[in-house]
């Protein structure tokens, strides 16, 4: 199938990009923003429920948010950002930060809160915290200018791949009322 990224139009790339793109009839690649019709069946909108997208489109009309509510724009701003980087350090970085905005500054903060949330057993949140803390070496060693550098495409495949179900819990969490501020982020 095709995959489709969506994402805050201030998020988007602005100015020529090469785009590689899937009509219903050939694959194009092509130096310009590309804009396909999006077929909206109800697969399309179970998928779009699932993801956590008529819960965030509720958040971003709400006159009033919360800080938990901003935490969470700020986190898809960074996602997003990810996605419109050309380097694979950066999208590795933006991911990191987004993480940050939920959570806080720091491999510890960002590990402990992503293993509570989307670790299933003890096991399994000791390895996300391990794999936090070598990305964060990974990104301090980006940031403060490192020659060396070892971030590889499974490194933002991976974080890709968990904040999308941090998203999808953090959202189901304020839906059942578990989670109500972002204080309760740091009571978890």
């Amino acid at each position: 199938g095709m995959r489709i990224d969506i994402g805050l139009m201030s998020d988007t790339l602005k100015g020529r990009r090469n785009a590689l793109s899937l009509s219903e009839t050939q694959l194009l690649s092509q130096w310009k923003r590309t804009t396909l019709p999006l077929r909206i069946t109800p697969n399309t909108i179970h998928q779009l429920r699932h993801a956590g997208v008529f819960k965030l489109s509720n958040i971003l009309t709400k006159m009033h948010k919360t800080d938990l509510d901003l935490r969470l724009l700020r986190f898809l701003h960074w996602i997003s950002d990810s996605y419109i980087q050309t380097d694979v350090e950066n999208q590795l970085v933006s991911l990191l930060v987004g993480l940050e905005a939920v959570f806080g500054a720091g491999s510890n903060s960002v590990g402990f809160g992503s293993a509570m949330i989307i670790g299933n057993s003890l096991s399994d949140r000791k390895k996300i915290k391990e794999n936090i803390s070598v990305l964060y070496k990974h990104r301090n060693g980006i940031v403060h200018g490192s020659k060396y550098n070892s971030v590889v495409l499974e490194d933002v495949h991976y974080l890709r791949d968990m904040t999308m179900k941090l998203m999808i819990n953090i959202l189901d969490l304020m839906d059942t009322k578990k989670l109500r501020s972002s204080k309760d982020l740091k009571e978890l």
